[in-house]
Formats: structure tokens, sequence, C-alpha cells
């Protein structure tokens, strides 16, 4: 592959993680703020732009090592900015865990307070008491 066309590659799959570097960030401000709806708004174009950004590091990957005397600090740069990248979807799946973990919370909440009270004892007679309304008698035979 010429030298152009891979230097090419790699400026597209930069501008690419930029732009999803952008949609995650966002993401993640907005979940820290609480705005769990503003958070979701870019959903479908951080998705499109993540599987581009994977499309083009594959044909990066296909189009094997840079040729003699091209530029591989455009590589190494695409390198470093994948790594903070990383660093911020780890920060992000941070804080979609701990969503997940209140709302699940919350939603446990919830249904314990709605939920039907079982009664706590059973009468003499087999129904139901309020717990605490009647004495309990045991008898043990030996």
């Amino acid at each position: 592959m010429p030298a152009s066309k891979h230097l090419d590659l790699i400026r597209r799959a930069a501008d690419q993680l930029q732009a999803l570097e952008a949609f995650l960030t966002a993401e993640t401000d907005a979940l820290q703020q609480g705005r769990v709806r503003d958070a979701f708004h870019h959903a479908e174009a951080k998705a499109v732009a993540g599987t581009a950004y994977r499309s083009l590091l594959a044909e990066i990957k296909d189009a094997g090592p840079l040729p003699p005397g091209t530029a591989a600090t455009l590589r190494d740069h695409l390198a470093v900015r994948h790594r903070r990248f990383e660093q911020a979807l780890e920060l992000n799946l941070a804080m979609l865990a701990t969503l997940r973990s209140v709302t699940e919370g919350l939603l446990r909440d919830v249904a314990q307070t709605v939920a039907p009270q079982s009664p706590a004892a059973y009468g003499a007679t087999g129904r139901a008491v309020a717990a605490g309304s009647a004495p309990v008698s045991l008898s043990l035979k030996t």
C-alpha cells in the first residue's frame, strides 16, 4: 500500500477517535451531573463512530507496516490518543456501573415497598394473624 494511503488511514482513524471520545466525554459528563436522558442522547452516533473507528483500525492492521521513510510518529500519535481514549472509556464504564447499581437499589426498594406483606404468624385455627398479636406456644413431647 502506498505511504500516502497508509497515512490517510491513520489520519482518518485519529479523527474518528476524536469524535468518538467527544461523544464518550459528553455522555460521562452528563452522567456525573445526573442527566441520564441527556447522557444517552447521542448513543446512536457514538455507536456509528465506534464502528467506523474499529473498521479503520482493521484497515490499518491489514495495510501492514508503514513503508520505510514514512511518518511513524503519526501512528505513535494515534497509539497515544487511543490510550487516552481507553482512560476516558474506563471512567465512562465506572459511571455506568454506578448508575446501574443505584438503579437496581431503587427498584429493589420500590418493589419491597409496594409488595403485599405476608403474614408473619398463623393462629390456632390456621388463619393468619398479625405478628405479635397472639402468643406463640410450642409443645415438645419427649
